[in-house]
């Protein structure tokens, strides 16, 4: 079996870091990357965003036979979610092409997935109100409009890669479910 490369995104409040931490405290021979942005949002920004996942992608590549596990929080995708909301004035479209063949040929070595977690406007109401460095400003209305961004994205990143990538968009309802189902898919090889 190849070792994992877990992808977890999603709008501010969808409970990414929860259940991030949740798979790397129940699956063996795992590594938590929980990733951040650039803070430049010139075209230096860009590249310099580009050149951070890059490098991380490298690391991946690097330590291939090491039979690590990675469960990433946030990856290039949210740089291209920001970017495609106008958060940011580049569109980050090329490096993202780039960072997608990278991660493509990585698929030789790993089981990768995109995983999208989704919620509602009741859960972000409650899950807004926390005491977070804010990227952008918390409201329910802006993480809708993430999510419904990730949403086209995922189905565009589904259309252009191979079917080494798993991509999947699970509904964050309950975080023991969605730990369970994500452990399931990635040991067990389902996609449904």
């Amino acid at each position: 079996m190849k070792p994992k490369l877990i992808f977890i995104e999603g709008c501010q409040g969808s409970g990414k870091s929860t259940i991030c931490k949740e798979l790397r405290e129940k699956m063996k021979y795992t590594t938590l990357l929980d990733l951040s942005a650039v803070e430049d949002k010139t075209e230096v920004g860009e590249r310099q965003m580009h050149k951070y996942h890059s490098n991380l992608l490298d690391m991946f590549d690097n330590t291939k036979y090491c039979g690590m596990n990675y469960v990433v929080c946030r990856s290039f995708m949210s740089e291209k979610i920001y970017c495609n909301l106008g958060y940011k004035p580049y569109s980050f479209e090329q490096y993202y092409r780039v960072l997608v063949k990278q991660l493509e040929y990585l698929t030789r070595y790993y089981d990768a997935y995109f995983i999208l977690l989704t919620t509602n406007q009741y859960d972000l109401s409650i899950r807004l109100k926390r005491d977070k460095a804010e990227y952008h400003k918390f409201s329910v209305e802006n993480s809708l409009a993430q999510q419904e961004e990730y949403q086209k994205e995922f189905r565009k990143l589904a259309r252009i890669t191979d079917d080494n990538l798993y991509i999947l968009e699970i509904e964050n309802d309950n975080i023991e479910r969605v730990v369970n189902t994500i452990i399931k898919v990635v040991t067990e090889g389902l996609i449904g």
